[in-house]
């Protein structure tokens, strides 16, 4: 033990000559986390949780990890249930399962869907050879493509499974193309499909790009109209009268209109009700005479009349229907035409209940020699002196023009919402209106959804991104559209709206960024006023707030990793309030211990010195401090004592204290320097102060689960991403190291080996710093930090700090810079690299895998940002080059000869005979492959 002691006295003699230089160790530091808390469901009011509430940590270690609290947070029964991106006409749901997909910031890829559904029966004739007219009526005159709605939308229909696009054209059977107007082509699958709540047959038509003049989107209604194609329509039903009694004819054979022996009065019925119920249509009948039919001479007196059911009589169709009859009363192939009758009738004919039309025989003398004779009966009758010859029937079609009509239904599906547009379908064409509801902004934005509305007054949301993601100096803001906003690369000037729905129209929110517009992670807090109200965006009816970008941009597009809601920051540490610590002696120099080891930086002292001290020691204590310097209770006056690094520049009137970390001892001065409590019974309290600290605190995710105390309607809490930023005890060797540029920078950042140094002293965690000596693009001094190498941890892996040691350092480098020099905190930028080696061992080498690690280790440490280039590590900016690789083996004497050395650059995905690296550059060995030749 004396010779232990022995040892340690040069560290003690060196630690005592550091400190009357001004030099300390650098005290431990409190790992930080975000700690997320769960209500339970069903939860009716928000619950308040207290600054300073404990989580354990749940890991296997015998010693408790406590965090704490560091503010005071609401938690809401609201979840954030939609996470949308939105720029122009296109959109990305962020989240899946109830979780966030990590996404970049207003990174839009989907197309917002625009599209028109028509609904009408004539529809089902598309599956046939056959086509629908589909025109949309505009506003105004057509003047150009861009007026014309068709020409910006392509149509689909329903095949029974999906949705497959229509063939359609702008004019069909030589007719002349028509505004605004578009034709489907039939002989397709349609299938009848329930859509917004309506079964039939469906044609829809989405918006494939936006036209230039916007009052193409508008319409006064839509009209439908059939043209048929081919030979026509078979009729539904045939038959035919004779001697008081009908036969329904076959149609799919050839067939006689009437009896073997035609008589005055028998009939020719055939039906199609989905033909004859269009009123005024123009009617086209096409008889195909069979090929073994020869007609004879004696019917060429025969004559026919065509008739229908008005709903009291048969009436003849006649010149007041613009009948004409091309078979000349069936004498020829050929067609008949007609315009359907507006009174024509169902009437029921063989029990039949049709629109039925009849071909009737009314001649009585057509052929030589006829008269009326007695049937068996006594009836007189007329008899044919020769006999008529019934055309025999090959095929018999019915095609009709169809007339414009409105659709049975028509409605929109828009910008994630239906609309009915009732008057398409009752022809009311007289108010125009819009098809689409289309996105006129130009501003990228994010919308965060919400199933119920946030409480009023402060709420905050947790916004974790990808800070490792380094794309320097590359403007990303061009993929919004660089000609539409105002950018400066050299400054940054992004300008975000964040936005609430009110109930009738968004309102702006007051809001306080700590992500620094998106440049790093950190909360956004709030004010969420009363009248937030739901609103009906992408389809979903929530409670939404909005962050559009107004102007300016990124040097890099943010990643974001995910979102928390209910979330705070807690410190590994452990309060402890009104403690005494002990009672003055009155003596110099007196020491005391507080009740719990491991204090960290933050303690808050007071003494009771009996009586309030004079004017000058009132503002010396108050420009210490920077708080009240004392404050009474009854008779008691406790001043308020500060915490100093040593005593060196303490005066006799300064209340001042010193704290040694590796035990927990306060000291006080000497009444020299620094002032010592008066003697008094118990009159030395620590008003406040804390414990914990160190790596131990670097727990992994999900561990922070133990809350100390119960709290009402909370199910529970974790940590979602690991905790960041616990540092032990800086060594003896560490400050040694450091001590010279301390000395050099005077406690000031000016030049880069200031800010170099200093880094190093911001915490025990910073292994390595480096100051570019450019600028970046936005002015500002940069300083990467490299961190220790964790215990066990080999050089295979890449040393990033975390986001909290960054930050740490920025803020010890913010106090200590000139007034005005922005700065800049950053992890290395490594650029990655293989080597492939084939080497020949010496013949007595008995372990080649032993060897080959070596061989891996070695090159491995030369590159290593740590301890590479003989343990300074490597320099930023240096080259890589195969000759550097060579000497490295060199040293390897189990190498007899390198017949193969090749140099791999991953980013450039080539093979190089060097690696250039820009000034904040490090290399980083990926891989080493070595073969035996």
């Amino acid at each position: 033990m004396t010779i232990y002691r022995l040892n340690k006295v040069p560290d003690k003699t060196y630690l005592s000559l550091l400190e009357l230089m001004g030099l300390s160790l650098v005290t431990p530091q409190s790992a930080r986390a975000i700690v997320q808390f769960f209500p339970v469901e069903g939860m009716y009011k928000n619950i308040e949780i207290k600054q300073g509430t404990q989580i354990a940590a749940v890991v296997s270690e015998a010693d408790d990890i406590i965090f704490e609290t560091e503010k005071n947070i609401r938690v809401c029964n609201s979840k954030l249930v939609s996470c949308v991106n939105k720029y122009k006409e296109n959109w990305t749901q962020n989240i899946e399962d109830d979780k966030i997909t990590p996404f970049y910031l207003f990174d839009s890829k989907n197309e917002i869907e625009h599209a028109l559904y028509v609904m009408s029966e004539s529809f089902k004739y598309l599956e046939n050879e056959h086509y629908i007219q589909l025109t949309i009526i505009p506003i105004q005159e057509i003047n150009s493509v861009n007026s014309e709605l068709v020409k910006h939308v392509f149509w689909e229909f329903w095949d029974g499974t999906k949705w497959i696009q229509l063939k359609t054209s702008y004019s069909v059977n030589n007719i002349r193309e028509k505004d605004n107007t578009v034709y489907f082509h039939g002989g397709i699958p349609i299938q009848p499909l329930e859509v917004n709540g309506k079964d039939g047959f469906w044609v829809r038509g989405i918006l494939s790009d936006i036209p230039l003049d916007k009052n193409a989107l508008y319409a006064k209604g839509v009209m439908l109209k059939t043209i048929f194609g081919g030979q026509g329509f078979a009729p539904d039903m045939c038959l035919k009268n004779y001697e008081a009694k009908y036969e329904i004819l076959d149609m799919n054979t050839s067939f006689r209109m009437f009896s073997d022996n035609p008589q005055y009065n028998e009939c020719f019925y055939f039906c199609a009700d989905d033909i004859f119920s269009n009123s005024n249509a123009k009617t086209e009948i096409s008889y195909i005479f069979s090929e073994t039919y020869i007609g004879k001479e004696d019917n060429k007196n025969a004559s026919f009349v065509y008739e229908y059911w008005n709903g009291n009589d048969w009436v003849k169709l006649g010149s007041n229907n613009s009948f004409i009859d091309g078979t000349f009363d069936l004498k020829q192939s050929g067609t008949v035409t007609f315009v359907i009758p507006e009174n024509i009738s169902s009437v029921n004919v063989n029990n039949e209940d049709h629109l039925w039309i009849r071909v009737r025989l009314v001649t009585k003398d057509f052929a030589t020699g006829g008269e009326y004779v007695k049937d068996d009966k006594e009836n007189w009758v007329w008899k044919f002196s020769s006999k008529v010859q019934t055309p025999e029937i090959a095929k018999i079609r019915i095609k009709y023009e169809d007339s414009p009509r409105a659709p049975q239904k028509c409605s929109t599906f828009s910008n994630f919402a239906w609309k009915n547009i009732p008057a398409f379908s009752n022809e009311k064409l007289e108010k125009e209106i819009c098809l689409f509801d289309v996105n006129t902004s130009k501003l990228p934005s994010l919308y965060l959804g919400f199933d119920n509305s946030l409480a009023a007054g402060e709420n905050s949301l947790y916004f974790r991104l990808d800070e490792s993601v380094n794309q320097l100096e590359k403007n990303v803001f061009e993929a919004f559209g660089k000609d539409e906003f105002i950018h400066n690369l050299n400054t940054r000037m992004t300008n975000l709206c964040w936005e609430y729905y009110n109930g009738k129209k968004w309102a702006v929110l007051s809001v306080s960024d700590g992500t620094d517009f998106f440049h790093q992670s950190g909360f956004v807090e709030m004010i969420i006023p009363e009248d937030m109200s739901p609103l009906e965006e992408f389809g979903q009816k929530l409670y939404w707030i909005r962050v559009t970008l107004l102007a300016g941009g990124f040097e890099s597009r943010p990643f974001i990793k995910d979102v928390l809601m209910n979330a705070v920051y807690a410190k590994n540490e452990k309060t402890y309030e009104n403690e005494i610590i002990g009672s003055g002696t009155g003596a110099p120099g007196q020491s005391l211990f507080v009740a719990h080891k491991d204090i960290l930086k933050g303690s808050v002292l007071y003494v009771n010195e009996g009586s309030i001290p004079s004017a000058n020691e009132l503002e010396i204590i108050r420009k210490d401090s920077g708080t009240e310097p004392y404050f009474e209770k009854g008779d008691e006056v406790w001043v308020r004592y500060t915490e100093v690094e040593n005593f060196y520049s303490s005066t006799a009137f300064s209340r001042h204290y010193v704290i040694d970390y590796s035990c927990g001892k306060i000291l006080f001065g000497d009444g020299a320097r620094g002032g010592n409590p008066p003697k008094g019974k118990f009159n030395i309290l620590m008003k406040c102060y804390h414990t914990g600290g160190g790596t131990v605190g670097n727990v992994a995710r999900n561990t922070l689960q133990g809350l100390i105390q119960s709290i009402p309607f909370i199910s529970g809490c974790t940590n979602p991403f690991p905790a960041e930023g616990g540092a032990d005890m800086e060594t003896v060797d560490s400050l040694k190291g450091r001590a010279a540029g301390d000395f050099k920078s005077l406690q000031r950042a000016v030049t880069c080996e200031d800010f170099q140094w200093l880094a190093r002293k911001a915490s025990s965690n910073v292994g390595r710093a480096y100051c570019l000596k450019k600028r970046n693009s936005k002015n500002e001094v940069c300083t990467v930090i490299i961190p220790v190498r964790p215990a066990g941890v080999k050089y295979d892996l890449k040393l990033v700090p975390s986001r909290e040691l960054l930050r740490r350092v920025k803020e010890f480098l913010n106090e200590r810079k000139i007034v005005g020099t922005p700065i800049c905190v950053q992890a290395p930028v490594f650029k990655e690299f293989n080597i492939t080696l084939a080497i020949t061992f010496k013949s007595d080498v008995i372990d080649e895998g032993r060897t080959k690690v070596r061989i891996e280790e070695n090159l491995r440490r030369n590159f290593d940002c740590l301890d590479g280039d003989e343990g300074s590590g490597w320099e930023f900016g240096k080259e890589v080059n195969i000759g550097m690789i060579m000497k490295q083996l060199e040293k390897i004497n189990d190498i007899l000869s390198i017949n193969f050395i090749e140099l791999f650059d991953l980013d450039a995905n080539v093979a190089v005979e060097k690696i250039l690296l820009r000034e904040e550059e490090l290399p980083f060995l990926n891989n080493v492959v070595i073969e035996k030749r």
